[in-house]
């Protein structure tokens, strides 16, 4: 992916060590619409601990996936998904939390139709 830079001041208020924080892709829709397909997210590989409501990249059987950590009714964690043709499972036993996602961005042109204009159109 090569090299993202921040500003020192922005990850200072935001409580983020640049030493602890990786930028990864994201590929696949069951983030979507908070992660679509293709964005870039900024792991913070320090804030491992579970919080509900808050997305998380974690290690399993089927690789790196990024997932919004929840909570069953009977107080189990689940590993839940944005987009509401991904059903929530059971936050697996072997899984190893990587760290929170803090921030995410994406292109606005990557993928979309094109659309050409003629001269003096806008």
């Amino acid at each position: 992916m090569g090299r993202l830079w921040f500003r020192r001041d922005w990850l200072d208020r935001r409580g983020l060590d640049p030493a602890r924080c990786v930028v990864i892709g994201v590929t696949g829709e069951s983030m979507e619409p908070t992660l679509p397909d293709g964005s870039s997210i900024l792991v913070d590989r320090a804030r491992t601990r579970r919080r509900q409501g808050r997305v998380y990249v974690l290690r399993t059987g089927d690789g790196l996936i990024a997932k919004r950590a929840g909570k069953s009714d009977g107080g189990g964690w689940l590993l839940e998904s944005d987009h509401p043709a991904w059903a929530s499972v059971p936050w697996p036993a072997d899984a190893e939390l990587l760290g929170e996602v803090t921030w995410t961005a994406r292109s606005l042109i990557g993928g979309v139709r094109q659309q050409q204009f003629g001269a003096g159109r806008a």
